[in-house]
């Protein structure tokens, strides 16, 4: 399995304010509330995921839009459809902020140039003010929200396809709210699974990892797509696996 200096998930808590975060916890819970209808159906696509057997709500997705009898469907029609008959999903999403030319420019996510803006993005602003007041990032570009429910957890996937040669290292921050959600990771090789327990963390996403909702409550995480400043990743101690030495 691949390591941030010899860790599974590199834990970010002391490199950021953490308290700060917590206390937007309500104004977070509130945004998405008002934008709920932005929710949608995640995934992957068909070859990232770790199970073959099972079928990515993304391709299922595809193939109803292009079948004649459903071509009045909306793409979240789709989707949810998608989901109903049966697919591996991710849970539910919010983009915050989008991924332009997704998928072919998916690498590239970290990258303001990339970003998709959208109207309610004035309304996360005291997020984007907390983000650039932790100075980790010199741009970020994709945002994204990842809802799960009681207990639910989502399809094993690696972010990039196996067969891939020279996988990127993607820059990112992943936090969780108040009521927290946990990443996991398969080991292959032993079928041992291991789990998250930091708020704020970085881990290597050509792992086989996935995501298990709290026991009891609706839960959710916050993954950050940008470019670690030197400084900051040095500080952080991870300059050297980010190539920023």
């Amino acid at each position: 399995m691949k390591l941030i200096n010899n860790q599974l998930f590199y834990n970010l808590e002391s490199y950021l304010d953490m308290a700060s975060f917590d206390a937007l916890n309500d104004k977070i819970c509130h945004a998405l509330s008002k934008n709920h209808q932005h929710f949608s159906p995640s995934g992957t696509s068909q070859n990232t995921l770790f199970d073959q057997s099972t079928i990515s709500v993304y391709s299922k997705r595809d193939e109803i839009l292009k079948s004649s009898l459903h071509d009045k469907m909306t793409i979240k029609e789709a989707s949810i459809y998608a989901k109903l008959l049966g697919t591996a999903t991710l849970g539910t999403n919010f983009v915050l902020r989008g991924n332009i030319g997704y998928p072919a420019t998916y690498s590239a996510k970290h990258m303001r140039k990339f970003t998709l803006l959208f109207d309610f993005d004035d309304q996360f602003k005291f997020l984007f003010d907390w983000i650039d007041a932790q100075d980790c990032f010199s741009t970020y570009g994709r945002v994204i929200f990842w809802i799960n429910e009681p207990g639910q957890v989502t399809a094993y996937h690696t972010d990039y396809p196996t067969d891939i040669k020279n996988k990127k290292n993607d820059p990112f921050i992943w936090l969780t709210g108040k009521i927290p959600k946990q990443l996991r990771l398969l080991d292959p090789d032993t079928n041992e699974v291991h789990y998250s327990n930091a708020k704020a963390c970085v881990f290597n996403t050509n792992n086989i990892h996935s995501s298990i909702g709290h026991p009891q409550y609706t839960s959710w995480s916050l993954r950050v797509d940008g470019m670690f400043t030197k400084e900051w990743a040095e500080k952080a101690g991870i300059a050297e696996h980010f190539n920023l030495i």
